[in-house]
C-alpha cells in the first residue's frame, strides 16, 4: 500500500544518513601526538593551544624546547609521548662566580690588580706592598701595589703672570721685563715701576712656573710666597735658578720655550744702545735654561687699548715650553724621590 511503501521509503533514508555520520574506522584520522615545536609541520595556532594546556596543566613553566637543542636534560617524564622539555636555566658556570667574586673584591677595594707597565717594570724594581687604613675590609688588610712612575720622554709645561703697573713712587722700582731693566740702562726709560714682592719680572716668573708644572711640582706662589721678608725685591733669577735645578735633579733639559709678552708699553720690539732689546730678553733666557739661543722665543703683543693692560696699568706674560729627558743624566735620575 501506499502507507507502507513511505514507511520503508523513510527508513532508508534515515538509515542512509545515520550511515553518513558515522564514519568508518578507515576513515578516522591518526591521532595527532604532541611534537617538538622546531620540527613541527602543525598550524601555528594548534601549537599555541596544545602549550597553554600544558602550562596550565602544570607540567612545566615555559615554553618546551627539544632535549637535543641547546644540550638541556631530557625531563624524568615526559608529556603525552614527546621529547619536549620544559625551560630550564642552565647553572651557572664556576667561571662566572669567580668572576663576579673578583668584581665585588674590586669595588670593595680588598683586591689591586697590577697595570701592564707594573708588569713591565716589575725586573727593575720590586714591588711595594702597605697594609694602610684604607685597605682594611672585615678585620683583614689588604694589600696596595704602590708601582714606581717612569718618567716621560717628553713634559709640557704653561706659565702664566701678570703684575701692577703704578708711578715709578708708588712701585719703588722699574719695569724688569726678561732681565731687561727699563730705566734707560737696558732698554729705554720708562714713567712707571712694577708692583710686586720680588722685582716683578713677568718672564722669568712665567718661565718658573711653566717649568715648575711640567714637573708636576708647587707652583712658584707655593715655593716662594709674596709675604717672605727675605724675597722682598729679590732678583727673579734665583727663581730661574732654583727651577733649573730641579729640572736638572729629574733627568730633564729644555727642548724649546716659547715667550709672549703682552703689554701696550713699554715698548719692547725696539732698539737701544746699539742692540735689541727683545734680543737681550732671548739671550738672559738661553743663559739661565743653558739652551742654544735657536730654542728660546720671545714674541710681544699689545692689548689693543683694552682692559687694564691695554690701559697701561698691567702686563702679562704666556710661557709655553717643552723639557725633554738629558741622556746624559741617565736613569737613575728619574727613579730616585724627589722631594717638593
Amino acid at each position: 500500500s501506499r502507507r507502507a511503501r513511505a514507511a520503508r521509503w523513510t527508513g532508508q533514508r534515515h538509515a542512509a544518513a545515520s550511515r553518513r555520520r558515522r564514519p568508518t574506522p578507515r576513515q578516522t584520522p591518526p591521532p595527532r601526538r604532541p611534537t617538538c615545536r622546531w620540527w613541527s609541520a602543525e598550524p601555528r595556532h594548534a601549537r599555541a593551544r596544545r602549550k597553554t594546556a600544558w602550562c596550565r596543566s602544570g607540567a612545566g613553566r615555559g615554553p618546551r624546547r627539544c632535549a637535543g637543542a641547546g644540550g638541556l636534560a631530557a625531563p624524568a617524564q615526559a608529556v603525552g609521548g614527546s621529547s619536549c622539555a620544559p625551560w630550564r636555566r642552565a647553572p651557572r658556570a664556576p667561571l662566572a662566580l669567580l668572576q663576579l667574586a673578583m668584581l665585588k673584591a674590586l669595588l670593595l677595594g680588598c683586591l689591586a690588580v697590577p697595570s701592564a707597565s707594573a708588569r713591565l717594570t716589575a725586573h727593575r724594581a720590586p714591588a711595594i706592598l702597605s697594609a694602610s687604613p684604607a685597605g682594611l675590609r672585615g678585620g683583614r688588610a689588604c694589600a696596595t701595589v704602590v708601582e714606581p712612575s717612569a718618567e716621560p720622554l717628553l713634559r709640557i709645561g704653561h706659565g702664566y703672570d701678570i703684575h701692577r703697573m703704578a708711578s715709578r713712587e708708588e712701585a719703588g722700582q722699574p719695569v724688569i721685563i726678561g732681565g731687561v731693566k727699563f730705566d734707560g740702562s737696558d732698554a729705554p726709560d720708562f714713567n712707571l715701576g712694577c708692583v710686586a714682592h720680588s722685582d716683578g719680572d713677568v718672564v722669568y716668573h712665567s718661565v718658573t712656573d711653566a717649568i715648575l708644572g711640567a714637573l708636576s711640582m708647587p707652583d712658584i706662589g707655593q715655593l716662594f710666597p709674596d709675604n717672605d721678608p727675605r724675597l722682598k725685591g729679590a732678583d727673579s733669577e734665583v727663581f730661574m735658578e732654583e727651577a733649573y735645578e730641579r729640572m736638572v735633579g729629574r733627568g730633564y733639559r729644555v727642548g724649546n720655550v716659547d715667550v709672549t709678552v703682552i703689554c701696550q708699553k713699554p715698548r719692547i720690539n725696539v732698539e737701544h744702545a746699539g742692540g735689541q732689546v727683545k734680543a737681550r730678553m732671548s739671550a738672559n733666557l738661553a743663559r739661565l735654561l743653558r739652551v742654544p739661543l735657536g730654542r728660546v722665543n720671545v714674541k710681544a703683543r699689545t692689548h689693543e687699548l683694552v682692559d687694564s693692560v691695554g690701559e697701561c696699568r698691567a702686563l702679562e706674560c704666556h710661557v709655553v715650553l717643552v723639557m725633554e729627558r738629558d741622556p746624559a743624566a741617565g736613569a737613575a735620575a728619574g727613579a730616585a724621590p724627589v722631594e717638593v
